[in-house]
């Protein structure tokens, strides 16, 4: 894990902090109340990503497990922090929390158009299992197909 980067549970006053780190990362607003319902059901988490030397956010994710299987939901870092470790410091703290609840696999999906978001989780073994045509709406009102993706976890420590 990078050391420049710390990952903790979102505390129950930061609702506005999750909110303002998905806007930046999707420029588009995520409600809180929204947020609040999700992390609310059986299984769900979110956690940040911190900048150790200025405990400032970079970026979150949020999770969920449902027997043996977790789920990234949704996982996102500020423009100004990618490329300094945030989304893979997010990424292996959710395989551990997931792993410590007998999670053996992780599924995400993300859209087509983020060669970036594909390119990291390939290199954290992420393997493409589908594609969800016109899944996605971007702001500007465009459709984009979603890459399904998962890893298995249940070999690591």
């Amino acid at each position: 894990m990078n050391a420049g980067v710390l990952v903790r549970d979102i505390s129950a006053g930061e609702m506005p902090v999750l909110a303002y780190l998905y806007g930046d990362s999707f420029e588009e607003a995520y409600p809180e109340p929204v947020a609040a319902s999700l992390l609310r059901t059986p299984g769900a988490w979110c956690q940040l990503a911190i900048a150790a030397e200025t405990s400032l956010p970079m970026g979150f994710v949020i999770a969920r497990t449902i027997l043996d299987e977790a789920e990234i939901l949704t996982i996102g870092t500020l423009a100004q922090a990618r490329r300094q470790g945030a989304a893979t410091a997010l990424l292996e703290a959710t395989f551990t929390r997931a792993g410590s609840v007998g999670a053996r696999v992780v599924h995400l999906e993300v859209g087509e158009d983020n060669p970036a978001a594909i390119a990291l989780y390939r290199k954290l073994g992420f393997r493409r299992t589908g594609r969800r045509p016109d899944y996605y709406r971007r702001a500007d009102r465009r459709r984009i197909a979603a890459i399904l993706m998962s890893r298995d976890i249940s070999t690591e420590e």
